[in-house]
């Protein structure tokens, strides 16, 4: 186990599609939107998998598309209120961390390095989640989509992480599963780790990370395979 006068000393992880799997709840308030607000058939899961990883406006508005709605800012716009209530009501319904999640927390925090969060889900509910799994005791610094930062890849959320943490770039990693979870990382001057099992349609191997694994209990190997 890394010990924290060593590196790294923090441990900043994206949420969906990284430390929890989300998408029946995503899935099921993008479908209800479309069913109930535009009469449109609900869309498979493994369709909507793909579309999660930039915020809850760039996913109704591939949501949206998938049907050729208008999928403009403001039809996107006018049902991000309509999305936040429901999935609200909902957001760990079916929701759960990946296997291996809470002992990695916990592993973590046992040898004192520090655990931050930097995700496009808004801050709100991303709060309520980790509230509701018994997982944010764990985390010194919480980033979400509305900190009043800009969206990742911009490095501006990351860096209010680093920040918030107490710790610099060099002295950290980045775990994630989407391209725009590598771009931030390399934005940030951040190495990153990326989960194969992540959202994102493209292979995790070619999204350019520094390491690619398969779970989570592989990720204190990978930090020291990075040290080296």
């Amino acid at each position: 186990m890394p010990e924290n006068t060593n590196w790294p000393k923090a441990v900043i992880f994206d949420l969906d599609g990284t430390l929890i799997d989300s998408v029946p709840d995503l899935a099921g308030a993008l479908n209800t939107v479309l069913e109930v607000e535009l009469g449109r058939p609900a869309l498979p899961q493994d369709d909507i998998r793909v579309m999660i990883g930039n915020g809850v406006p760039k996913l109704i508005e591939r949501g949206l598309r998938a049907h050729g709605e208008p999928h403009d800012k403001v039809a996107v716009s006018a049902l991000v209120p309509k999305f936040m209530a429901i999935y609200l009501a909902r957001a760990t319904r079916e929701t759960r961390p990946y296997q291996g999640a809470q002992q990695l927390l916990e592993d973590l925090s046992a040898s004192k390095i520090k655990i931050g969060l930097c995700t496009n889900k808004p801050t709100d509910v991303s709060r309520q989640i980790l509230d509701d799994l018994g997982l944010t005791r764990y985390f010194g610094s919480i980033i979400g989509g509305t900190s009043g930062y800009a969206a990742k890849p911009d490095p501006e959320p990351m860096l209010a992480c680093l920040k918030e943490l107490g710790v610099g770039a060099q002295e950290a990693v980045f775990v994630g599963d989407s391209t725009a979870d590598v771009k931030t990382a390399r934005n940030a001057s951040l190495p990153v780790i990326v989960m194969s099992y992540g959202y994102t349609a493209i292979p995790a191997a070619e999204l350019g990370g520094d390491m690619v694994i398969d779970t989570l209990a592989q990720v204190i190997g990978a930090l020291e395979e990075l040290k080296k």
